[in-house]
């Protein structure tokens, strides 16, 4: 979350997720995805969503996407 608000300036219009991502199939934990979700309605921002891979979800992760939240749609 640090980063991604030291990353905002005034230039910013929004902001790209994907998860899960690839090649590293690094996916993002709801409640992390919440946070910035929270970030991005207080910075007036877009957010666009990228969730072609999730389907292939492996282990113990769970799928979620900021698309399904009323709030940001």
């Amino acid at each position: 979350m640090d980063a991604i608000e030291k990353a905002i300036t005034p230039k910013t219009k929004g902001i790209l997720i994907t998860t899960p991502a690839n090649p590293t199939g690094a996916v993002f934990k709801e409640e992390d995805l919440r946070k910035v979700g929270r970030l991005f309605l207080e910075k007036d921002l877009i957010i666009i969503t990228d969730d072609p891979y999730s389907f292939l979800i492996y282990d113990d992760n769970k799928y979620f996407s900021l698309s399904t939240v009323d709030e940001l749609k």
